[in-house]
């Protein structure tokens, strides 16, 4: 157990722009074994300095990658990548540790949305549409389907529909995971946020 949390020290410091929110040491020690082999080969993220449009910052917490972009000298833009791992092999969770890396380069909130989603492979149609990202919104404030349904004045069906749909583009496999990734993303209500699903 000494050496883990040696070598988590060692990671938290060389690794400055990226830090790993979690209780679980082994998970945070693979994600950080994971996250130095890529390192090696490409610095991931610019120097801690605030550049316009540029990731300053990437935090993983349990089901999400958010990745932090300043905006003003005040405010900043967040990009959450859902980041659920246990139904991925490790040459998948690698592929898309990558392209969260890959994604740190790019001014996401400044540039065309179609030429980084052809830079990483993805196809648009596997991001959440409006309706989806509304229903996960409503999700993550605590309400119910039966209660977002009687506000965006749908049936219960169509709600469990956009949920499912989310669930499948997200890669989640329950219903708590999809639940834990809303409430997250709702904690921080304030900020200018997005959601990317590779």
């Amino acid at each position: 157990m000494e050496f883990l949390e040696g070598f988590l020290l060692i990671m938290e410091s060389t690794m400055e722009n990226i830090k790993v929110y979690t209780d679980n040491y082994y998970y945070k020690f693979g994600l950080y074994q994971m996250l130095a082999h890529i390192y090696r080969f490409e610095k991931p993220l610019p120097d801690s300095k605030v550049v316009k449009g540029k990731a300053c910052g990437i935090v993983f917490r349990q089901n999400v990658a958010s990745i932090i972009y300043p905006k003003h000298e005040q405010t900043v833009q967040t990009l959450d990548i859902p980041f659920v791992c246990n139904t991925l092999n490790l040459s998948e969770i690698n592929a898309k540790l990558e392209k969260i890396m890959m994604m740190t380069h790019y001014p996401y909130f400044e540039c065309d949305k179609r030429m980084v989603y052809q830079r990483l492979g993805i196809k648009s149609y596997h991001q959440l549409s409006g309706a989806e990202y509304t229903v996960l919104c409503y999700c993550g404030k605590g309400y119910r389907p039966k209660d977002i349904a009687n506000i965006l004045e749908c049936s219960e069906k169509t709600v469990n529909t956009h949920c499912r749909n989310a669930m499948r583009k997200m890669g989640m496999s329950k219903r708590a995971e999809l639940y834990q990734y809303a409430t997250m993303i709702m904690c921080n209500e304030g900020r200018e946020r997005s959601t990317l699903c590779l």
